[in-house]
Parts: structure tokens; C-alpha cells; sequence
């Protein structure tokens, strides 16, 4: 546009489009002294290319008059001269317009930034950001849905007040809410399984994942507590920086490590004495692991004086990083059924509306150690409130092979116990009041008891028939402290224990309907150990009882420990054994009895480490296959027993 030529404000709209979302114009100032006229650019609008006037020959006072007309005629011909705001959210369109601007506000946009699409659209609003426009009006009458796009990974934005229909008026009621999530780096990480957890929130993050963020929104001021639920197959991954409180921005800065991991080591998990701050060190509790993993400790002992117990009825809650209690310690006064008595080696186990059960054990009278008596009542936990299913009655065996109400098992503790594929309880023999071995099995089928063979009599032998062949006649005599497991058949099978002979080396399993022994039928027979690491058909752990027995993933049996008769002196043991359905293998540990516990900084796995001899521990396998044990008791100097409250996990 040349120097003098005439330009109304009629003419600027024909000739360059201004409408009336463009009200006002803008001044560019040359330093050769020359001045532009400019449509405004709101912010997310159009740009326009050239200016309304340009005048490069105009000297200054010629310029300023030029543009006073200019804008007088302009403001008039587009419907006034009242001031407005051209930002993104607040531009308005006049009267008369055929399109609107389309947009809305954001709250809770801090660290990052979400990407919005609408009408063929998509802009990208900015971390901070309470507002955003659109660039392109769109035309009355026409709908609109806004999406979201993408976000930056920790923000949970979604879009409320987000379709409509253009009335004649600019939207803005679409509103961006944000809240923010926990997350941080995963560094090593090859293989899948890896679930991380804060609190009841969890994350399962995929193999080669470089980064992770919890789905869940966390408040401001609230506290996270950020670990590794389910470690990744033949991995093992630990958290850094994973304690702290919410800000008004999402977390990144929790740091996930994995490594490979060591097989047949140990990690010490926590100091003695120091497990909740308020779990007193205790043998023979009892554990049962619910359908998330967490591990239910209830009840044990805390004294090892002969005859003498100091029993608990405490609840405890374990997921694999952070103890909570659920029930306080509280005997009861006699007469009062709110709860089970205080006890030690009950039968737990917890059934498929994850309902913790506790049936028998041995329950203390009094705190001054005044004796013991042994139970056969059964009680139920919801999870808040203890329910009494079976009150202390009298024994009644029924018709063998036939459920019934009126069946209820004999009193008893130590009880060799299973939990099928089914849901169904199993119970075999343990030790009645007098400490004597029991030799009948039981099913509890979640309502009633059925007696499935054995009598009542104790101190029996065992009937073995021919060894590794199924026979009704068998049967494996009475005995406490086996170990048990079920194999991958389904077989019940237990090893060992304490019978009236002393510590038996055999093993037997039941198929439903008949027993079948191998091993060793003589009493307190010393370990066979062969060569370390090698399977053999001569290898056998010996004759020991309250040793800790764990299955892994592949269906493996692991021994660890117990108690062995030697020389007449009962001595406990640290040695590892795995058996694989049909050969047992040393693995690891000592030949001989009384080692003490070799650790490192809390939760380091080594293969030079290990959990010191010990009995009775309350053990169990959490969710990656990683085995616990806790507790238990070991002996000191030959004769010097003491009641352990560490917390040892394995990883095989």
C-alpha cells in the first residue's frame, strides 16, 4: 500500500477481511520512522500477513493523524469503540457473527501438559495454564466434544462440561481438571512380574519399562510409601526414594533398580526385636497368605521354659514391606468369647472370601505361667471382628467318610495341616494335651468336619507296608512337627517330625484314599548330605522335626533347618534342601548343627549370608516366589534356648 492512498474503515474490512472478533488495531513502528496498522492477534488466533496501512513516507505528525481517522472511522464501522480483551479465554464474539470461540478453563495443570482436541482442533495447554482458547472460531449451530489427547505422564486430567452445541454465543464452559499420581525411572529391568505397590495401590510394570506412575490421584499433604510387591521373574528390583509426601505436582523422582537375581541367597529384612515396633519376639505363630499376597501372622509363644508358655492372640498384617497390626494382644477373662484365646501352633488358613480361620492349639492359662491347655474350638476373622464357629465341645468322630454337623476333630496343637486346590482343610495328627502324638486326618469342607481314618489312640507306630507302593493298610503312625506341602500331583505329603520313637526321617504322601512312604523308617538317623548341589538317590536330610518347608514356583520342596536327636541332645540346623519329586539335593548351609546367622545391610541379598540354625520359624511364600521365615528358636551353647523375632527372606 503506497504512500496518500485513502483508506475508510469500510474499505480495511472489504479488502482485508477484519471481522468483528477483530476490533481494534495494532501499531508497528519502523525505525526509518515509517508506521504499520495492524488487525489485532488474539492469543491461539489467526495471523494476518500484511497491515491495514502502511506508510513509509509519512513524517511523524502526518502518521499520528493519519491513524487518529483511521481509527475513529474503524471503530465505528465495526460496532463502536468499547474496550474488550483479546486472551485466549476471554476474546467474546459481536453480534450478527456466524462463528464462536470455543474453549474453557484448567485446574490442576502443574507439571505438565495435555493436549485437547475438538472440531478437528488439537492445541497443546501448557503446564500452569488456568484457560484455553481454540485458534479457529467454530460455526453457530455446530457440535462439539472436547478430548483428551495425550498428557505428560504423573497428571490424571480429565474434561467436564466438555460437549455442546454452538448457540450463538462463544463456550467456555469446558473445565480441565488435574490431580497427580506417583511415579519416578526403572533402570534393569528384563523381564515381566515386577509389581509395585503403595499401600493398596499397586502397579504392574512391563518388562524394559524405563519409567512408571501409579493410576491412582494422590492428595496434597498425603503420605506415599512406594515398594516392590512382586519381584520380576530371576530379578530383583529395589526401591530408592520411595517415602514421601504429595505436593501439587506429580512425583517422578521414585527410582526403581533391578538386577539379576542371586540365586540361593539370603537378606536379614529386618532387626530383631523391631518388627512393628510392638511384635514381640515368638515361636510357633501361626501364618496364612491371602489372595493379594499379604502374609496373616496369628498368635505363637514367647517362653521356652518347659512347660511354661506365654501365649498371644495378636493379628498381624504383612505385605511384603510394611507390618500392620490388625488385632491387639488382649487375653480374655475366662467366660468371655469376643475372640479367640491367647494360643501357640494352631491350624490357620484363610478361605476364598480371604476370612482368617484358627482352629485348636495350645493356649496358656493365666500370666504367670500356670499351665497350658490345648483346644479344639474354631473361630473366623472378617478382618475387624472375631466370630466363634465352634465352641471347646466334646469329641465326636462321626461315620468315617461322612460329613456332619455334629463331627468336630479332638483337641490338639502341632498338627500337621493342608489347604487344597479346593479350599478344603486337612489335618493330620499333632500332640494332645500331654504332648502325645495323634495319628487321625480330618477334612473341613469350609461347614462341616469329616473324620477321613486314623483312630484315636496315641504314640502309634507307623504301618509302612512296601515302600513307594499305595496301600489302604499304610499309615504313617502318630507324629507332630512334620513338615508339609502338596505336591504336583495333588498328593498331601508330610516329612519328619516327633513321634514316640523319636525324630523320624520318612516321608509319606496321601492320595485320597491311601498313603505311600519312602525314605528312611528308622528313628534319629543322621543327614546323608552326598555332594553339594548334586541330586542322589542316597541324599536324605536325617531325622529332624519343626523344620521349614517352602514349594516354589516350579513345584520344588525346600527344607530348611529343625530340630535333630543327636547323641541324646536335641540340636538345631541351618542346611538347605531341595527335593524334586524324587531325589532330594544339599543346597547350602552347615553339616553341622548351632551356626549363627551371617547378614549384611538390611534387605542385601548374598550367597555368603544366611539365617542361622533355628526351629519352628512361621514361614511362607509371598507373590514372586521369594521365601519367609520369621521367628523361631535357636539354641545357644548347647543348652541356652532363645525365642528369635528376625525377619529373613530367601530368594532360591
Amino acid at each position: 500500500m503506497r504512500t496518500g492512498r485513502s483508506l475508510s474503515a469500510l474499505h480495511a474490512v472489504r479488502e482485508f477481511g477484519i471481522n468483528a472478533t477483530q476490533r481494534y488495531v495494532g501499531l508497528t513502528y519502523h525505525p526509518s520512522h515509517s508506521y504499520d496498522v495492524w488487525p489485532p492477534k488474539a492469543a491461539n488466533g489467526p495471523a494476518f500477513t500484511r497491515p491495514i496501512i502502511t506508510n513509509r513516507d509519512f513524517d511523524m505528525g502526518m502518521m499520528r493523524f493519519a491513524l487518529g481517522a483511521a481509527l475513529v472511522s474503524a471503530l465505528a464501522a465495526c460496532g463502536g469503540g468499547g474496550g474488550g480483551d483479546s486472551g485466549a479465554a476471554n476474546g467474546s464474539s459481536g453480534a450478527g457473527a456466524t462463528s464462536y470461540r470455543l474453549g474453557g478453563t484448567a485446574t490442576g495443570l502443574s507439571g505438565g501438559a495435555v493436549s485437547v482436541s475438538s472440531n478437528g482442533q488439537t492445541i497443546t495447554v501448557p503446564d500452569g495454564a488456568d484457560q484455553f482458547a481454540f485458534p479457529q472460531n467454530v460455526a453457530n449451530g455446530a457440535v462439539y466434544n472436547l478430548v483428551i489427547q495425550s498428557q505428560t505422564p504423573g497428571l490424571l486430567c480429565s474434561i467436564s462440561h466438555a460437549s455442546g452445541t454452538i448457540n450463538n454465543a462463544d463456550a467456555y464452559g469446558a473445565i480441565i481438571s488435574c490431580d497427580h499420581a506417583v511415579g519416578g525411572s526403572v533402570a534393569g529391568l528384563t523381564s515381566s512380574g515386577l509389581q509395585l505397590a503403595d499401600g493398596d495401590n499397586t502397579v504392574d510394570v512391563a518388562a524394559n519399562a524405563s519409567s512408571f506412575f501409579f493410576g491412582n490421584a494422590k492428595a496434597a499433604g498425603s503420605a506415599y510409601s512406594i515398594y516392590v510387591k512382586t519381584q520380576p521373574a530371576a530379578q530383583t528390583c529395589v526401591v530408592a526414594q520411595g517415602d514421601g509426601t504429595m505436593g501439587s505436582r506429580p512425583i517422578s523422582d521414585v527410582a526403581v533398580t533391578c538386577t539379576d537375581t542371586l540365586h540361593d541367597s539370603w537378606a536379614l529384612m529386618s532387626d530383631p526385636h523391631d518388627i512393628g515396633g510392638i511384635y514381640t519376639q515368638r515361636y510357633g505363630a501361626n501364618v496364612a497368605v491371602d489372595a493379594q499376597g499379604n502374609a496373616w501372622v496369628f498368635g505363637g509363644n514367647g517362653d521356652v521354659s518347659i512347660f511354661s508358655y506365654n501365649t498371644y492372640n495378636d493379628v498381624w498384617r504383612f505385605d511384603g514391606k510394611t507390618w500392620t497390626q490388625v488385632m491387639i494382644n488382649f487375653p480374655e477373662p475366662a467366660g468371655n468369647y469376643t475372640r479367640p484365646a491367647t494360643r501357640t501352633e494352631a491350624v490357620t488358613w484363610i478361605d476364598k472370601q480371604n476370612h482368617l480361620w484358627v482352629f485348636g492349639g495350645m493356649e496358656s492359662l493365666g500370666t504367670n505361667y500356670a499351665g497350658y491347655v490345648v483346644d479344639n474350638d474354631m473361630w473366623r476373622l472378617d478382618g475387624t471382628t472375631w466370630t466363634r464357629i465352634v465352641q471347646p465341645t466334646t469329641v465326636s468322630m462321626g461315620t468315617q467318610g461322612v460329613a456332619a454337623a455334629t463331627n468336630l476333630p479332638p483337641a490338639r496343637t502341632r498338627a500337621q495341616h493342608w489347604q487344597d486346590k479346593a479350599g478344603n482343610i486337612w489335618i493330620y495328627g499333632g500332640s494332645n494335651e500331654r504332648g502325645q502324638p495323634l495319628e487321625d486326618l480330618w477334612k473341613f469342607d469350609g461347614t462341616n468336619w469329616t473324620w477321613m481314618g486314623g483312630s484315636q489312640d496315641i504314640n502309634t507306630a507307623p504301618v509302612y507296608g512296601q515302600q513307594g507302593v499305595a496301600d489302604a493298610s499304610n499309615w504313617p503312625g502318630g507324629r507332630y512337627h512334620a513338615s508339609t506341602w502338596i505336591d504336583r500331583a495333588g498328593n498331601l505329603c508330610l516329612y519328619g517330625g516327633v513321634q514316640y520313637g523319636g525324630y523320624t526321617a520318612a516321608m509319606w504322601c496321601f492320595n485320597g484314599t491311601a498313603w505311600t512312604w519312602s525314605g528312611n523308617s528308622t528313628y534319629d538317623t543322621a543327614p546323608v548330605y552326598g555332594q553339594q548341589g548334586i541330586a542322589a538317590a542316597s541324599n536324605n536330610p536325617g531325622g529332624r522335626a519343626g523344620a521349614a518347608t517352602w514349594r516354589d514356583r516350579d513345584g520344588n520342596i525346600w527344607l530348611y533347618g529343625g530340630a535333630r536327636d543327636i547323641n541324646g541332645e536335641i540340636q538345631y540346623q541351618n542346611d538347605m534342601w531341595r527335593f524334586d519329586g524324587k531325589l532330594w539335593t544339599w543346597v547350602s548351609g552347615a553339616q553341622t548343627p548351632l551356626q549363627p546367622s551371617i547378614q549384611g545391610a538390611l534387605g542385601q541379598f548374598s550367597t555368603g549370608y544366611t539365617m542361622g540354625q533355628r526351629s519352628a520359624p512361621t514361614t511362607w511364600i509371598d507373590t514372586s516366589g521369594r521365601f519367609w521365615a520369621l521367628g523361631g528358636i535357636t539354641l545357644y551353647n548347647h543348652s541356652f534356648a532363645e525365642v528369635e523375632t528376625d525377619l529373613w527372606a530367601y530368594q532360591p
